[in-house]
């Protein structure tokens, strides 16, 4: 086995972690998400030590949350390698998607059309409902097809129920682990239990998913691919489409690719940048890369 094929991969998002169930535990810089830092880094660990005991050499952790540097701190485990702040891509802010034999999703939630689940957005508060070819898709959606243009199977997955209900639907090959949501229980003892049961939970996932990874599908987007960004504000969506020149219809940004990579990129550009700010994106990142770095070490 190629030393490649020796990796995993865990992309991990802060909303569906152990001990999360009010959105300001996610809102970076609160007290509350401070506090919750140590959860999802130890969802994160049991995940990665999942993979390690199934045989994986190393496990790449991509964090994806909000500043994408919310996993600092001293290392986790010598095999185990953090991917933090943003990259110039491609994708942007991503960076190169490294190979690896197989990926699961730590710590997912819902998309922005859900009227269910903990804090549902897709990728951005600002969208009240993100379309793939006519379709609804959270970020879970994207992310597996990302994945897949780069060969990487994902196998696991863990968040809230109503996420892991809509990946079993779609994806039946990928086994969830569902993250409680509700306050946690009020004594100590007792959360404690919960949150060593959800870990151990997703360790033995991760084992099983390292296991299958042989097994696991891809799902490959073919030809063009359409993104329909509908927008909570008018005038947002007014203000995006005459920056970037592209259609609209009435809050609903149309943005059409010749593959679903360009879409990927196309909603990052154009979510997070105006023209101008694109072309200096690479400066822009690393800037901002290194300003949240100096402020996480504040906080």
């Amino acid at each position: 086995m190629s030393d490649t094929q020796n990796r995993a991969f865990l992309v991990a998002d802060m909303e569906g972690i152990t001990g999360i169930y009010r959105q300001r535990q996610v809102h970076t810089g609160t007290e509350m998400w401070r506090n919750a830092l140590p959860h999802y880094r130890e969802d994160v660990f049991a995940a990665a030590r999942g993979f390690l005991a199934a045989g994986a050499r190393k496990v790449l952790v991509r964090d994806t949350h909000d500043t994408m540097q919310n996993l600092r701190g001293r290392s986790m485990h010598p095999d185990i390698q953090l991917l933090a702040g943003f990259r110039s891509g491609p994708p942007t802010a991503w960076g190169p998607i490294p190979t690896s034999r197989v990926a699961g999703l730590i710590g997912a939630h819902v998309a922005a059309s859900s009227s269910v689940g903990f804090f549902p957005h897709t990728l951005w508060a600002v969208y009240s409902r993100v379309e793939l070819d006519g379709s609804a898709v959270a970020e879970v959606d994207l992310l597996i097809r990302l994945l897949s243009t780069q060969q990487i199977p994902v196998g696991m997955i863990s968040g809230d129920i109503h996420i892991l209900e809509w990946t079993a639907e779609r994806y039946p090959w990928i086994e969830g682990v569902p993250i409680e949501k509700a306050e946690s229980p009020n004594t100590d003892s007792k959360q404690k239990q919960l949150f060593e049961n959800q870990r151990n939970q997703l360790q033995e996932t991760a084992q099983n998913c390292w296991k299958r990874a042989s097994t696991l599908p891809l799902v490959q987007h073919q030809g063009n691919a359409t993104l329909k960004l509908t927008c909570k504000s008018n005038s947002l969506a007014k203000r995006v489409a005459l920056s970037w020149k592209i259609p609209r219809d009435g809050n609903t940004l149309i943005l059409e690719a010749e593959n679903f990579i360009e879409a990927f990129e196309a909603f990052f550009r154009v979510t997070f940048f105006n023209p101008y700010t694109y072309r200096l994106r690479r400066p822009l990142l690393a800037l901002l890369t290194n300003f949240h770095r100096f402020r996480h070490r504040l906080w």
